[in-house]
């Protein structure tokens, strides 16, 4: 058998603070804090697509307003190929980030949910037991390990942080890629005959 826990009035109440109430706000902070740093990292990484994006297709645009001036249409038409390639990619980008994302909260909004309930089922029963001066120290051993359990919430799993670590650096890097290779291609347009 357990050993019993003596609570008085005074008790109780700090109980249900540190316990409860405290809990609660400190379960939803800690939510708040970690979805506002995630979207900021993600906005600002979409932010920098778009402005790649946008840059690639001004430089584009330039392009064909020195038609006249093309010596080879072959490389200028391979240069703005790419520059488009890019433009396409990086909009692709932007549309899979957006998606990724959704289903990542969406994932975790389940599952702190899904916490949130059985914290509940637990807390409420204890709370009874505390209220009757009944309270045990396995309850309160239980309640330690679903705060835990918040917590390996909160962070990541592997996949998603693999996921965000490594596609995109990868996406931006063939964006640049393109754009690179498609700025060669067009000023080359305007230098090389016929190639």
């Amino acid at each position: 058998m357990s050993e019993k826990i003596d609570l008085n009035q005074e008790k109780l109440e700090m109980f249900y603070e540190q316990f409860g109430s405290k809990n609660l706000r400190l379960q939803s902070e800690m939510a708040k804090d970690h979805g506002k740093k995630s979207l900021d990292l993600y906005y600002k990484s979409i932010d920098f697509l778009y402005k790649t994006i946008t840059t690639i297709g001004i430089i584009a645009g330039f392009g064909f307003t020195g038609l006249n001036y093309v010596r080879s249409y072959l490389l200028f038409f391979i240069g703005e190929a790419l520059f488009f390639s890019a433009i396409a990619v990086g909009i692709w980008a932007i549309q899979k980030i957006y998606l990724d994302e959704r289903k990542n909260f969406n994932s975790f909004y389940s599952q702190i949910k899904t916490h949130f309930k059985e914290w509940y089922v637990l807390f409420k029963p204890i709370l009874d037991k505390a209220v009757k001066n009944d309270l045990e120290r396995e309850d309160m051993q239980k309640l330690q390990n679903k705060e835990k359990e918040l917590l390996s919430i909160l962070t990541d799993s592997p996949e998603v942080e693999k996921d965000r670590k490594e596609i995109l650096p990868i996406i931006i890097w063939i964006i640049f890629y393109l754009f690179i290779t498609g700025a060669a291609f067009l000023f080359s347009s305007f230098i090389f005959y016929k190639l």
